[in-house]
């Protein structure tokens, strides 16, 4: 139910950012998407993690960056795509998890991480590759400090452009009321990987028909 959700929501903000830039309630709704897919890259990290198959998770979410390159180019030109945001984000979580570094080595390989990203201006910057660790927080109290905290940074980073995404905070009273209910809808294994550069696509085409 939570990637239902989430997916609902970017296709909302990605139908605004298409054919109503002028309307900021279709950005708003969708600014609730991201962390909420963060919150999914979170929990398959750690299911990965237990089943010892973070490196498959790694290839999946790196040919996933792939794929959607181009359908995301045609839609929103010279950017990169939430995919390599998620890679980002999931390297991060390895390097911190990591048993055998010492705190020296893991600091490093972190700074390096958000220097990449944001070197690279990858999509959402060092703020979306830090999303995934402040949606792992355990109480939903934490987690939703560490999203206002994160979204001050980005104001700070971003100006009045970041504004806007104060409405991502709400995405963490929507998971304390659906995670229980989560069960209830499952969408097949790998809906998210061919919904994201499917309805770009699609939404890029319908734009140039109409």
């Amino acid at each position: 139910m939570i990637k239902l959700i989430a997916a609902v929501c970017m296709l909302v903000d990605h139908i605004g950012y298409i054919f109503f830039p002028e309307q900021l309630i279709w950005r708003l709704i969708g600014r609730i998407s991201m962390p909420l897919f963060a919150y999914s890259i979170a929990r398959g990290y750690e299911y990965s993690r237990q089943k010892n198959t973070i490196p498959r998770y790694v290839k999946k979410l790196a040919a996933f960056a792939a794929v959607s390159q181009l359908p995301y180019s045609l839609m929103a030109g010279n950017r990169w795509n939430i995919g390599l945001t998620w890679l980002f984000s999931l390297l991060l979580l390895i390097s911190i998890d990591h048993e055998d570094r010492s705190r020296l080595v893991k600091g490093i390989e972190v700074m390096a991480i958000l220097a990449a990203a944001y070197l690279l201006n990858i999509d959402y910057g060092i703020y979306g590759v830090l999303m995934p660790l402040a949606m792992r927080q355990r109480k939903y109290y934490n987690m939703f400090l560490s999203v206002v905290v994160l979204w001050a940074v980005y104001t700070l980073m971003n100006g009045i452009a970041g504004l806007i995404q104060i409405a991502s905070c709400a995405a963490v009273p929507i998971l304390y009321a659906v995670v229980p209910q989560d069960s209830r809808i499952r969408l097949p294994k790998y809906f998210y990987y061919v919904f994201y550069p499917a309805h770009i696509l699609l939404l890029v085409i319908l734009k140039q028909i109409i």
